[in-house]
């Protein structure tokens, strides 16, 4: 069974590079789904005559000669719009991240605490590691190195 420890980690520094690649890779896989959900629901309304029978109560409510549904200017503005909604989008995660970091700098990050998993089993483990028995690091201290205490295992 995997057991885990608490452990807390700070997050004070977003690059602004890398946000940008992942937020344009997103809106545009946003976008490129929404073009084609469009046009496979345009096809499909176009063939169940739906779009035919919405210009003709257009033509009768508003009482006009002539009205059209054209699917070429309505996929246009809608490759526009994706456009769009791809560079704002972009933009705003970017601004986002740039001022994450310069509020981080004022207020020390976002302190977040996580569980990691420990993959071994305590009792497997290797015996063949120093382990010191001292939390000093080595240049503090009066002995020799070649005598440091060792607690094997």
């Amino acid at each position: 069974m995997a057991q885990g420890r608490r452990v807390r980690r700070v997050l004070r520094k977003i690059d602004t590079w890398s946000l940008a690649k992942l937020a344009f890779l997103l809106h545009a896989c946003f976008a490129i789904v929404f073009l084609v959900a469009g046009l496979i629901l345009w096809f499909a309304a176009d063939g169940a005559g739906a779009i035919t029978t919405i210009e003709d109560a257009v033509k009768a409510n508003l009482r006009l000669d002539t009205f059209s549904i054209d699917g070429t200017v309505l996929f246009r503005a809608a490759l526009m719009g994706s456009v769009l909604s791809t560079i704002i989008g972009t933009l705003l995660w970017v601004l986002g991240a740039f001022l994450f970091n310069l509020l981080s700098d004022l207020t020390g990050g976002i302190q977040v605490w996580v569980l990691e998993e420990v993959l071994f089993d305590q009792d497997e483990v290797e015996t063949d590691v120093p382990i010191r028995e001292t939390c000093e690091p080595a240049g503090l201290r009066d002995d020799n190195p070649s005598e440091d205490p060792v607690a094997v295992g």
